[in-house]
């Protein structure tokens, strides 16, 4: 516990189990989102979080939203979502979506966030990678194998033939109310190239000046 702050820990399965103490000078928010749910269930538990921050002046949010852009609740629905982004264009896909999910797939959460005065394009690296999914790594595709058919990995691996079998997602954020944030950063070097990377996700970071 940093002297000062109030830490609110929002976990996958009790999003509301936590608590907030609106007397001290800043708020900081750990938020992992449901990666196995809807687009809309993302944004129903930031909208929980949001509720218990409620008018506190200085607030961080930080984590995994899980912002993937998927239906992933059913591996039909995934199926059919990955159907849909082959058909607008993987190329057009991975810079305008992927890396950028509050343009239409996850628009609800960030707009929301927005309308609570929260921002979140100077504290985060916008369009930067946090997390790949590589067709060659067993470990990524064996964790997909136990949620999809095995058939549907030869047309994953086609989808992504002209970017080397890897897809980069935008997974992880921060967001901040009252505050002035510099000099984003995602540091690929602990997951990159290191074996064993250190994390599936890249560290995230941002200067918060006042």
């Amino acid at each position: 516990m940093i002297p000062g702050i109030s830490w609110i820990r929002l976990t996958q399965r009790n999003p509301a189990a936590f608590r907030v103490d609106r007397n001290l000078p800043l708020t900081a928010v750990s938020v992992h989102l449901d990666a196995q749910s809807t687009q809309a269930h993302r944004a129903a538990q930031m909208r929980q979080v949001l509720e218990a921050v409620g008018d506190a002046p200085r607030v961080v949010l930080g984590g995994d939203w899980n912002t993937s852009t998927y239906n992933s609740s059913s591996a039909f629905r995934a199926i059919l979502g990955f159907w849909l982004r082959v058909m607008m264009r993987v190329n057009y896909v991975i810079p305008n979506h992927y890396l950028r999910p509050y343009t239409w797939f996850e628009k609800g959460l960030f707009t929301m966030l927005e309308e609570a005065g929260f921002e979140y394009r100077l504290s985060n690296r916008i369009g930067e990678r946090t997390t790949s999914y590589d067709i060659t790594d067993p470990k990524a595709t064996g964790n997909l194998g136990e949620w999809v058919p095995e058939w549907c990995f030869p047309f994953i691996r086609w989808s992504l033939r002209n970017h080397g079998g890897v897809c980069p997602f935008k997974l992880d954020w921060f967001a901040t109310r009252g505050l002035r944030c510099e000099n984003p950063v995602v540091l690929h070097e602990f997951r990159e190239g290191r074996q064993p990377p250190l994390s599936d996700h890249d560290p995230v970071g941002v200067d918060i000046l006042a």
